[in-house]
């Protein structure tokens, strides 16, 4: 998912049914949700590239995979949470975050390995 997507007074949330990669500018004011595998198989990953600026002024950054499979993989990619948390969950899969970088007071992730 490319583009902008700019939210000055709420909050995004994005649910895919299967793998999503982000590739654009997501800004909101309140939290920002990105959830992958949201259908019956509950299989999904999210990838991040170098495009991929996720921000809240106030809120939390959560990306959540598939519950029964998938990764959250962020190449370059820049995390930005004015609320203070980003919450990163891959419970049946890996996380992996290279080159960009994650700016929040707390950082919470939970992968299967």
């Amino acid at each position: 998912m490319g583009g902008e997507l700019n939210v000055p007074d709420g909050s995004i949330t994005l649910n895919f049914k299967d793998d999503v990669e982000l590739n654009g500018i997501f800004l909101s004011e309140g939290d920002l949700t990105v959830s992958a595998g949201t259908d019956a198989s509950n299989d999904g990953s999210i990838t991040g590239t170098i495009f991929a600026q996720l921000t809240t002024v106030t809120g939390t950054v959560t990306l959540t995979a598939g519950s029964a499979s998938g990764d959250i993989l962020l190449t370059d990619s820049a995390i930005t949470s004015g609320g203070g948390d980003v919450d990163l969950s891959a419970v049946n899969g890996e996380i992996s975050h290279g080159g960009g970088k994650i700016l929040a007071d707390r950082l919470d992730a939970l992968a299967r390995d």
